[in-house]
């Protein structure tokens, strides 16, 4: 009964603007093969900005601002953002995984780990990215990424992105 209230309490206080709505990915797709060329770190915040990035991702040339992109996925940008991370070329890695989320008021701080190749690795190395689809915050939001080169090896967390509010306060 205790849990009970302190759980109503609790969203009382989110309701009211006294504490941030918990963090959440709203939608995530990751693998080992991007277009994009050299390593990047972005949070896309409009639907033409997201045309270009996923055209730079399947290397689509757009044929002027209205050409479709078939497999574009849709994304409702006045409630979400794009989180886009491609960190270039890695040897062995399929793609990332979300890792843990650290939140405080103001901020939230995501990371991602890689997910390896179980069998043996004989290509130089692949673009593996990350499209997360993300609320957006009254808080910055900081990425980290796991970087290291294998397995064997202790995560190596690199910050590849700062990203001011998405949201304004409901003050």
């Amino acid at each position: 009964m205790m849990v009970y209230k302190i759980l109503l309490a609790a969203l009382a206080l989110i309701r009211a603007g006294g504490l941030p709505t918990p963090f959440q990915i709203v939608q995530m797709e990751s693998g080992p093969d991007t277009k994009i060329v050299g390593a990047r770190a972005e949070l896309v915040q409009d639907p033409q900005r997201w045309r270009q990035v996923w055209a730079d991702h399947r290397e689509v040339v757009l044929d002027g601002p209205g050409a479709p992109i078939l497999d574009l996925p849709r994304v409702d940008f006045a409630k979400h953002t794009v989180l886009v991370l491609a960190p270039g070329l890695r040897q062995g890695v399929e793609g990332y995984r979300f890792l843990d989320a650290d939140e405080t008021k103001e901020m939230v701080r995501i990371r991602f780990a890689p997910v390896f190749s179980s069998g043996p690795v004989f290509n130089a190395g692949s673009s593996p990215y990350v499209f997360a689809i993300l609320p957006r915050m009254n808080r910055r939001l900081e990425v980290h990424m796991d970087l290291r080169g294998s397995p064997r090896q202790e995560a190596v967390w690199t910050r590849v992105g700062t990203f001011e509010k998405t949201l304004e306060s409901r003050d």
